[in-house]
């Protein structure tokens, strides 16, 4: 086992060791996004990550991983995993690459994971991704491809049809990284427009005995005629009356 404070120095030194490493992996990631196709960027990503792994005598990001995982700090690889996926998430989220975000979710389900080697270094890393797997973190980052997974099971469904209720957590905590923030406050904003679309369009069509789009709730369409029924009942004035009484509330206001 090395001995990391013979290594590195003191705990200070070390921290900024960390701190250095670490920056070089965002800051690369954060160059190729913008400037590479998702399929590039997903593959330096798994390559990196998954596939050859951390390495001392390759790529500066690869030796800045190789130089995170020797000073086995397991919870500062998994802060470090976490943001560069959201680094990735944020600005293909901007650009509505969602097809890219489920591919970067999916890497992790790569069965290079789960294999076997001897090296010390290739166990550490597959051993903490595992970690990161069967987290929290991984499960948050996950609902930003819900709405676009397969279920039959309704409870999923219903999990999925109020994902971008599911995502506020995330944006307002603190806590997590600016890009873990930006991009939750941004996908959910964006469910929430596409969710009162696709419920407009239908509560308009329903009527109709053809062409009717797919119901976005989970309510049966019995519950949504009763709560359109409730909705459409006059009240104690009519349209003529209200309008009435707004023409003599407004009376001598100018518009400014």
């Amino acid at each position: 086992m090395i001995d990391e404070d013979r290594k590195y120095g003191n705990s200070s030194q070390l921290r900024l060791r960390i701190a250095e490493s670490q920056e070089i992996i965002y800051g690369f990631f954060l160059e190729i996004v913008k400037k590479q196709s998702p399929e590039k960027v997903l593959a330096e990503f798994k390559h990196l990550f998954i596939h050859e792994g951390a390495s001392a005598k390759q790529t500066e990001a690869q030796q800045a991983l190789y130089n995170l995982i020797l000073v086995n700090n397991k919870s500062e690889f998994l802060n470090t995993i976490k943001r560069c996926c959201y680094i990735l998430v944020n600005n293909w989220e901007e650009s509505r690459q969602h097809e890219a975000i489920q591919g970067l979710v999916e890497s992790f389900t790569d069965p290079m994971i789960s294999k076997y080697s001897y090296s010390p270094t290739l166990k550490r890393l597959r051993s903490w991704l595992k970690k990161f797997i069967n987290s929290k973190d991984y499960q948050d980052l996950k609902l930003f491809c819900a709405k676009y997974e397969q279920s039959g099971d309704r409870s999923k469904d219903w999990s999925q049809r109020y994902t971008a209720y599911l995502l506020a957590p995330q944006y307002v905590d603190f806590n997590n990284s600016v890009e873990q923030r930006n991009a939750a406050r941004t996908r959910s904003l964006e469910l929430k427009e596409q969710f009162k679309f696709d419920l407009a369009m239908y509560t308009a069509r329903s009527e109709s005995r053809k062409d009717t789009p797919k119901n976005p709730t989970t309510l049966g369409d019995g519950v949504l005629r009763l709560i359109k029924i409730i909705l459409a009942r006059p009240g104690q004035y009519s349209y003529v009356n209200l309008a009435e009484i707004f023409i003599q509330q407004t009376q001598g206001i100018s518009y400014k």
